[in-house]
Order: structure tokens, then C-alpha cells, then sequence
């Protein structure tokens, strides 16, 4: 496993840019690429790439939610 820092230095810059593509809004982005990278400490995934970019996915359908709710 992998320690969080280093998931971070490699794979930061990829999220953001996914999440950019999906949310239109960097702050947005970073904001959840700061919650993916919390929950790979709470949790830390042992096939780090794919669990990043599944978690981070998922968290924006949970923000699209949301924010069609409100």
C-alpha cells in the first residue's frame, strides 16, 4: 500500500482535471478531490487508481443529487 502523500503527488493533478471535465467549476473539483483523498485515509484502498477515480465519481453523482434536490 501505498502511503496517502504519495497517492496524492501522483494522482492530484489527474482527479482534478477529471473532476474539472464533470463539474465545470475548479473549486468544485478541488473540493472533492480533498474529499476522495480523506476518504483513502479513512479507508486506504489497496487498487489505489480506480478506487480514486470510482470514489470521486460517485461523489459528484451525490453532488449532481443534491444539488437538483435543493
Amino acid at each position: 500500500m501505498t502511503d496517502v502523500g504519495e497517492l496524492f503527488d501522483l494522482y492530484h493533478a489527474s482527479l482534478v482535471r477529471m473532476l474539472y471535465r464533470r463539474t465545470g467549476d475548479h473549486d468544485r473539483a478541488e473540493d472533492l478531490a480533498q474529499e476522495t483523498f480523506a476518504r483513502a485515509v479513512a479507508a486506504p484502498p489497496t487498487n489505489p487508481r480506480p478506487w480514486l477515480f470510482a470514489v470521486a465519481l460517485n461523489l459528484v453523482r451525490e453532488d449532481g443529487r443534491r444539488a437538483v434536490r435543493h
